[in-house]
């Protein structure tokens, strides 16, 4: 069985985008470990960020 997807493409005019993110510096190798505990941070803290 063979599936065909038609998708359109189209451009979208968006506002401004604001990245939000928590700099990890560590020894290389802690990176797999301390990237999680940015991102559990981050996630903890998405209440401060005004535009999520």
């Amino acid at each position: 069985m063979s599936y065909k997807f038609l998708q359109e493409k189209k451009i979208i005019a968006l506002g401004e985008l604001k990245l939000v993110g928590i700099r990890v510096l560590c020894s290389g190798g802690q990176y797999a470990s301390e990237i999680q505990k940015a991102s559990l941070l981050l996630k903890r803290r998405a209440s401060e960020i005004k535009s999520i």
